[in-house]
């Protein structure tokens, strides 16, 4: 598997990286945007995708990403209750924020630095790093509507981040090194 990632996804060239990304990035952002509106409500994650207002089943086709909320014109197809433009922005800026982290750190050198020892993990840092955004979207997502951010973000997030940090060791996404002593000069 390691000399797989290695080969097709270390090496591959933007086009082949955002060919791969980027419809995971869609499906991240369906998985995200029912997330997203049920979590708040402590309504259950599993059973088929419902209407918020009139609680009817969502028909497969009226689940794709950005597609079908054009094609609805942003409506349920039952009630033609307004769906919120918000999961409109997240089905759109999710798979740009994964193609975009993905492009910096596997062609632009982005973690190209090991110092976790001999061994280099940067396929492993990308889903990683995929990982944080995932949550980051979905914390954001609920504290712009109801002011709260649950613990059941945060806490993976803080076990994910820390345990990814001290395996990896040197985890920022663009190293950085700034001569302290002589950046503010009078």
């Amino acid at each position: 598997l390691n000399q797989f990632l290695v080969r097709h996804i270390t090496n591959a060239p933007v086009p082949e990286v955002i060919a791969l990304f980027l419809p995971l990035g869609l499906c991240v952002s369906v998985f995200l945007t029912r997330w997203i509106a049920r979590l708040p409500f402590e309504k259950s994650f599993r059973g088929p995708a419902i209407c918020l207002q009139c609680e009817a089943r969502i028909a497969w086709y009226d689940q794709i990403p950005i597609l079908s909320f054009l094609w609805l014109r942003g409506r349920c197809r039952s009630c033609r209750a307004a769906i919120p433009r918000q999961l409109l922005g997240i089905e759109i800026c999710t798979p740009l924020l994964f193609v975009g982290l993905a492009v910096c750190m596997l062609r632009w050198g982005g973690q190209s630095s090991t110092d976790s020892g001999s061994i280099d993990w940067i396929q492993y840092r990308v889903f990683y790093h995929l990982t944080l955004v995932t949550l980051l979207i979905a914390a954001t997502a609920i504290d712009l509507d109801y002011y709260i951010i649950p613990d059941e973000i945060t806490i993976p997030g803080m076990i994910i981040g820390v345990v990814g940090a001290t395996w990896g060791g040197n985890m920022q996404l663009v190293p950085l090194w700034i001569d302290w002593n002589n950046l503010f000069l009078v």
